[in-house]
């Protein structure tokens, strides 16, 4: 069993590392950020779609599991958040981000975005030894109706027509961020966005567009460095 003066002893340890105290924006207040980092991620090729009869060897062929695909996109990560804290325990955010790479073949981009919002809690703010700490972590959850992913097909298509889908997604995450002053925070966001991809567009330029015969999912995991800007009111603008 581990004693009282133990746990004490550690508590005193975190919070010595922790840093100083710092006059943070516990208060409430706007808040802006800006994230940056990268993205994985998975999903399937090769699906099936309502209205579209293909043979077994052309759907198992590299040229459909091309055509077809939920994972699109590995690459460099972005996000821009917009939002307010209520009272340090917790903020609700609008935020644009997504995710690319130029592997489509012929110089294209390839990618996602969404946009959505979210609900954060601060748990470091319901501890009162704890608020005075610079490092404050966060959990969050939300989603968005308006996403899309467009791809190539690379050395398939000479015409590298934009492939992709749209659809509604959700996000989920952590982050751990530490104020270097009371209204500056730098940190690191662990996110997890869901797609569950609705239609699926032959040619963004065209009115082709199909269902999915079943689910069709992706999933990113897209660590990011952070800093945010924490305004107590309009007038520090």
């Amino acid at each position: 069993m581990i004693s009282r003066t133990t746990i004490k002893l550690i508590i005193t340890a975190v919070l010595f590392a922790a840093g100083p105290q710092v006059a943070r924006a516990s208060e409430g207040g706007m808040l802006f950020g800006i994230s940056l980092g990268g993205a994985v991620v998975s999903g399937d090729q090769g699906l099936d779609l309502k209205g579209l009869a293909v043979s077994e060897a052309d759907k198992n062929s590299d040229i459909y599991k091309d055509w077809v695909r939920t994972d699109a996109g590995s690459g460099f990560a972005f996000d821009l958040k917009l939002g307010y804290n209520i009272l340090g325990y917790g903020s609700v955010e609008t935020y644009v981000c997504g995710h690319l790479n130029m592997d489509s073949g012929g110089g294209k981009f390839e990618g996602a975005g969404y946009w959505g919002f979210l609900g954060r809690v601060f748990p470091f703010q319901f501890v009162e030894q704890l608020r005075v700490t610079r490092f404050d972590p966060s959990l969050y959850f939300g989603g968005g109706f308006i996403n899309y992913m467009g791809y190539h097909r690379g050395d398939y298509d000479p015409q590298h027509k934009t492939r992709g889908w749209n659809g509604t997604h959700l996000m989920f995450g952590a982050a751990l961020d530490y104020y270097i002053h009371k209204s500056v925070s730098v940190g690191l966001d662990l996110r997890f966005i869901l797609p569950t991809w609705k239609t699926f567009h032959e040619d963004w330029d065209d009115d082709i567009t199909f269902e999915p015969a079943s689910s069709a999912t992706t999933l990113v995991f897209a660590p990011m460095a952070n800093i945010t800007f924490h305004f107590l009111d309009m007038s520090e603008f």
